[in-house]
């Protein structure tokens, strides 16, 4: 057996679990997102298409197991997401100290 699975010694401490950081979890109601519904408005699975003081960016609402940032995608458990769901083209949200200006929203 290799030695790396194996104690020392058997009467010795364990070391202690590094410690993790906890995911900021959102502090007021969660808005559960559609599966199906307006074409027109922002559910699972949508790419929305937003403006703020930045320029544009997209993103695709998707379910948390699926989420890849680096990539646009974010799940809809996140603070961005919970802002966009159920929003429509043309609507300003309020967003982190910023307005945020939803130019397009695509459903497949």
């Amino acid at each position: 057996m290799s030695r790396a699975f194996i104690r020392e010694r058997d009467d010795a401490p364990e070391p202690p679990l590094p410690r993790r950081r906890i995911a900021a979890v959102p502090t007021g109601p969660v808005i559960e997102p559609a599966c199906d519904g307006p074409a027109d408005q922002v559910r699972l699975g949508s790419v929305v298409v937003v403006r703020d003081a930045d320029g544009e960016s997209a993103y695709r609402i998707v379910a948390p197991e699926a989420a890849d940032p680096g990539r646009g995608e974010i799940s809809w458990l996140a603070p961005l997401a919970q802002a966009l769901l159920h929003r429509r083209a043309g609507d300003r949200v309020r967003f982190r100290g910023g307005e945020l200006h939803v130019l397009r929203v695509t459903n497949s």
